[in-house]
């Protein structure tokens, strides 16, 4: 008997050996599965039985000329598809916008929890996930993205040439400056304008109400299952840095690398 690796969701898709963290590659990002492992049984070998004949000469075919070979091709650039515009509040550049997918090189290994399943599934091995907030992918594009924290960390090194996460120490910088630039802050926060009810997404999957506020990541960790995010209300001048579930889906925004 043989072990191979099956995906969950189309058996067809079979793997010699596991993928390096057991996901099928071979399914489309927002709906890969895990491998599961199938014993096969060993085919059996196919014993030919060679009859001797007199050879028969022919004349063989005329030589083919080899194809000249085909060019690698040059390795793709990072392709940022929507250039974010900054505001310099204090001493660092912060982004206007919240952070969506198209703002990330398409090899990002982020992925989409598309139902609570999928996000309580990405907790067990700390998967860097995102969703919709609202589950609805029009808003997402325009408001931001709620990741996990594992993502934000993922997004950290995939980017690190050109944003910064914020780290406690910056955000209490930014907290220092806000009552005088919150309103350029959330310019880009088309709920806000819209009057659009809004949710973050809880570790356990659920959602909660952010119609009142907006929930932000920084790239600090606090404790082994904490880090730190910063919420701002948008009616008052309150400014909170607390610790939060790793597994909670907030906003992103980021620092321009100087």
């Amino acid at each position: 008997m043989a072990t191979k690796y099956v995906c969950s969701s189309d058996e067809t898709h079979i793997f010699d050996e596991p993928t390096p963290d057991f996901w099928c590659s071979f399914c489309p990002i927002e709906k890969r599965s895990m491998l599961r492992m199938q014993e096969f049984e060993d085919p059996q070998p196919v014993v030919e039985t060679v009859t001797e004949t007199e050879p028969v000469q022919t004349p063989g075919p005329e030589p083919v000329p080899e194809p000249d070979p085909i060019p690698e091709p040059a390795p793709n650039p990072v392709k940022i598809n929507r250039p974010l515009t900054f505001k310099t509040i204090g001493a660092e550049s912060w982004s206007e916008q919240n952070i969506i997918l198209d703002d990330l090189p398409q090899d990002n290994n982020l992925w989409l929890a598309s139902s609570e399943k999928d996000w309580l599934d990405a907790q067990s091995d700390k998967r860097p996930v995102f969703c919709y907030p609202n589950n609805d992918q029009e808003l997402a594009e325009e408001l931001g993205y709620l990741f996990n924290w594992y993502a934000v960390k993922a997004i950290e090194s995939l980017m690190k040439d050109q944003w910064v996460i914020p780290s406690v120490e910056q955000v209490q910088g930014l907290q220092k400056h806000f009552p005088k630039l919150k309103s350029a802050f959330f310019k880009a926060d088309v709920a806000q304008a819209k009057d659009t009810h809004v949710q973050h997404r809880l570790p356990m999957s659920t959602f909660a109400d952010a119609t009142t506020n907006r929930c932000f990541w920084t790239a600090d960790q606090a404790l082994y299952f904490t880090a730190f995010a910063f919420q701002v209300p948008l009616d008052t001048d309150g400014f909170e840095i607390r610790k939060i579930d790793k597994n909670a889906g907030y906003f992103l925004r980021v620092i321009k690398r100087s």
